[in-house]
């Protein structure tokens, strides 16, 4: 059935997108219960339950490809509780609890390629608590604490082979890294030797260019002394 004037203004305030068809109930001039909406060229947008013209319990999002952007448990027309969102094409983006539309509690974020890109837990769509993030290939990249998105506390971090890098605190994403500041001073300590090893070479050099022209001389004086 074609969707009032008054019923799309609310569901397109919601999807920000243009809704045109419903298939399902209406309770008191307003979407109710189990029903599917379709854009203005017949592709299915939603597909589950609403409540008082909001999507409330079980239900799917689509894309205009047809593919599913979320599947899961909404409240109040956004993602509250257990669900599923997906890149578009097809592979998962997010798995895990939701409140309030973002993020929270424990979940999983993938790479569009379907590797994990971190899982643990999750605060107002941020990181926070325990958590693994991963390289693209699989491997583990960062594991220990979160604070607001970033690292904060104990944890350890590898390379992308698998090995580990450092281990030790991390404070609003900054760490004091043994081994960066290991490698600052061993560069310094290098360039402190090759700057010895030039000034040794330029002062080596001007020797042997001082007994060479001592040499030139000598013979020139005991030339002049046979003449």
């Amino acid at each position: 059935m074609s969707i009032s004037k008054e019923n799309k203004k609310e569901i397109i305030n919601f999807y920000y997108e243009k809704i045109n068809e419903f298939e399902g109930d209406i309770k008191n001039g307003k979407f109710e219960g189990k029903g599917i909406l379709y854009d203005e060229k017949g592709n299915k947008k939603y597909e589950g339950e609403i409540k008082n013209n909001k999507f409330e319990g079980k239900g799917i999002k689509y894309n205009e490809n047809g593919n599913k952007l979320y599947e899961g448990d909404y409240k109040k027309g956004k993602p509250e509780g257990k669900g599923i969102s997906y890149y578009e094409n097809g592979n998962k983006r997010y798995e895990g609890y939701h409140k309030n539309g973002k993020p929270e509690g424990k979940g999983i974020e993938y790479y569009e390629n379907g590797n994990k890109y971190y899982e643990g837990d999750y605060k107002n769509g941020f990181c926070e608590g325990k958590g693994i993030s991963y390289y693209k290939n699989g491997n583990k990249y960062y594991e220990g604490d979160y604070k607001n998105g970033f690292w904060d506390g104990k944890r350890i971090k590898y390379y992308e082979n698998g090995n580990k890098r450092y281990e030790g605190d991390y404070k609003n994403g900054l760490g004091k890294e043994k081994e960066y500041i290991m490698m600052k001073m061993v560069i310094k300590y290098m360039k402190e030797i090759i700057k010895m090893v030039f000034v040794k070479e330029k002062e080596q050099n001007i020797m042997k260019m001082e007994i060479t022209y001592m040499k030139e001389i000598i013979k020139m004086v005991n030339q002049k002394e046979k003449g």
